[in-house]
Formats: C-alpha cells, sequence, structure tokens
C-alpha cells in the first residue's frame, strides 16, 4: 500500500502537467493564422496546381522578354534615337514588372504548399495528441 501512494501522485502530477501542455499546445495553434486555413484539401491541391501552371507560362514569357535585344540603336536624327529610347525602357520596365509578378505568384505558391504540408503532418490524429502532449 505504501508503494502505490507515490505511484498514484506521481502519475497524477504526470496526467496534470501533459494536460496543461497539451492545452497550452492547443491554445497556440489556434492562435496561428493560416492564410488558406479554410480551404479545403482538394482546393488548395487545385490551386498549387493551377499557380504552377501560372509560374510556368510566366517564367517562359519572362525567359523570352528577357532574352530579346533591350540595347538602344543609335539612329540617325533625334526623333528617332527618342523613340528608341522609349521602346528600350518599355522593354525593361515590362521584364522588371514582369519579374516582380512572377516573385509575388511564387511567394503565394509557397504559402499554399506550406499549408498542404502543414495538413499532411496533422492528418494522423494520435501524432498530433502525442506531440500537443510532450511539446514544451
Amino acid at each position: 500500500m505504501r508503494g502505490i501512494v507515490p505511484l498514484l501522485l506521481l502519475l497524477f502530477v504526470i496526467a496534470g502537467v501533459g494536460g496543461t501542455n497539451y492545452y497550452r499546445n492547443l491554445q497556440r495553434e489556434n492562435t496561428q493564422v493560416r492564410s488558406f486555413g479554410s480551404y479545403s484539401d482538394a482546393d488548395i491541391q487545385a490551386m498549387i496546381r493551377g499557380m504552377l501552371q501560372e509560374v510556368d507560362q510566366l517564367n517562359a514569357r519572362y525567359e523570352t522578354l528577357k532574352n530579346t535585344d533591350s540595347r538602344a540603336k543609335k539612329k540617325g536624327n533625334m526623333k528617332q534615337n527618342m523613340e528608341e529610347f522609349e521602346r528600350v525602357q518599355g522593354s525593361t520596365r515590362e521584364v522588371k514588372e514582369l519579374g516582380q509578378i512572377i516573385s509575388q505568384k511564387e511567394v503565394l505558391l509557397r504559402e499554399l504548399k506550406d499549408e498542404a504540408d502543414y495538413r499532411s503532418k496533422n492528418s494522423d490524429k494520435l501524432h498530433v495528441f502525442i506531440r500537443r502532449l510532450t511539446t514544451f
């Protein structure tokens, strides 16, 4: 009988610490903001596929524009030189803007992939329960 009381006390303390830890981790998870948390898994996968296609198309267009001759050619008179300068400036601006759009799309794609990874890691309920219980 003497050996059972300390074991029950130890079990009670472990259960209390584990329960408190579980609740704290659950609260932490619930306060995290996930941009795509309200979307279904199928929607997330569809958005990833669509975004991959869009980024590939934009990258192909970017490479085409980047490889075009964007150097100014000296023309005969001042008006032609100004027109050539404006053409080159417009081409360069288009390449730069397209690069920015691609960067934004890639950030969005990374967020979508992160959401899909988060969901795949949290699909096993037992694993989630143990992680919440034992993560300090």
